[in-house]
Formats: structure tokens, sequence, C-alpha cells
């Protein structure tokens, strides 16, 4: 009777360890990992504007115009840095036919070397550029200065005397006591240095004939 007392405890704490087995809950498993999202393709570059493609309505680098000196100059009284009016003798045209710089359009120009008549019969000399022409708000800048389309190119300004760091001065120079002169109206011709756009109200704002201020 004692074994089978024994037998029966046996039994009986198997039995309550595979219950506890069956009634233990199950921890759930850890969810996946996301996979990663793919990488964005980088958006293409924007076409960066052509900075020598001139403006849709506008003057384009290099081009050509013809100017006067519209004030008297002499090598006598002109002083380094002193500024002088030109005038657009030509109007400015663009391919299609319209007026982008109407002639009389007004601009500066400026003394770039100056030195008076000296002794031993040394004469004067001078040294000018063009500098801009003024519509309104808005400077088209020039350069590439030469007297009548002849004289010396000298970086964008023209050498007006005798022999300068041995160039020949322009043949349209008048000499008058040793100094040398520029008379009022002389002609010369230079080039726009930058594309400038010339809308119809910049074309509008040229004011033929207004000397822009310095």
């Amino acid at each position: 009777m004692k074994i089978t007392g024994v037998m029966c405890v046996a039994a009986i704490a198997a039995l309550a360890t595979a219950a506890n087995a069956q009634t233990t809950p199950v921890a759930p498993a850890a969810p996946a990992a996301p996979l990663p999202a793919p990488a964005a393709s980088p958006a293409a570059p924007l076409p960066s504007p052509d900075p020598a493609s001139p403006p849709p309505r506008g003057v384009a680098m290099n081009t050509p115009v013809v100017i006067a000196v519209d004030a008297p100059l002499t090598s006598k009284t002109s002083q380094i840095g002193d500024t002088f009016p030109i005038r657009l003798l030509e109007p400015v045209i663009s391919p299609t036919g319209e007026i982008l710089i109407p002639i009389g359009t007004m601009g500066r120009g400026e003394v770039i070397h100056a030195a008076k008549a000296r002794a031993l019969g040394k004469p004067g000399e001078m040294i000018l550029a063009a500098r801009y022409l003024q519509c309104g708000d808005t400077r088209i800048p020039l350069g590439h200065f030469k007297f009548g389309g002849r004289g010396d190119d000298h970086s964008g300004a023209i050498v007006a005397g005798m022999a300068v760091a041995g160039l020949v001065g322009a043949p349209l120079m008048f000499m008058a006591g040793g100094e040398m002169t520029v008379p009022a109206g002389t002609s010369a011709n230079a080039k726009i240095t930058a594309n400038v756009a010339m809308t119809p109200e910049v074309t509008a704002n040229c004011g033929g004939n207004r000397v822009p201020k310095e």
C-alpha cells in the first residue's frame, strides 16, 4: 500500500507539471526589422543660363557703336580722372529691326592720362576711354575706343597725341601750341562690353541728348 501511495503522488506531480507546461504563455516572436527605404535618386540639376548669351531683347557684348566726344578736350587743361560727355551717333538696332538704343543717347568718357606740352618740343598727350551710355538707371558699358575707326586701341582707351608708350596718336587729333586737342563732335568707334537687357521701358529711358550725371 505504501508503494501504491507513492506512485499515486508521483503521478499527480507529473500531471501538474504537464498542466503547467501547457498553460505557460509563449512569448511572441520579435517583429522583423523593416526593410530600408530605397534611396531617392538625386534630382537632375537645372541648366544654368549661358552668360555669353544675350538677353531676349537686348544688346550683345561686342556690339559696335559709333559715338562722338561731345565736349572739347585739351591736354593743357585735362586731368586724369576727368569725365566728358559722349553721344551716340547711330542707333543700335536689333536683328528684327527694333531700335534698342536710339541716336542721341548720352554717356560718359574718361581721361585716363593727360600731360601738358613740355620743354624741348615734347607735345602734350592724352589717353581717353569711353565708359558707358546711360538709359535711365541702366548703364551700357563701353570699351575698345577708337577715333574714326582708326588710331590705336590701347586696352579700351585711345591714345591722343604723339608717341605715348610707343603708340602713335590718332590722325584726327589736332595740335595747337604743342597741346593735343580733341574738338567737340569728333567721332569715334567703341564696343559694348557686356550683354545688356533692353526692354521697351529701358529704351524709352535712353533720353537722347540728356547728359548723365557723373
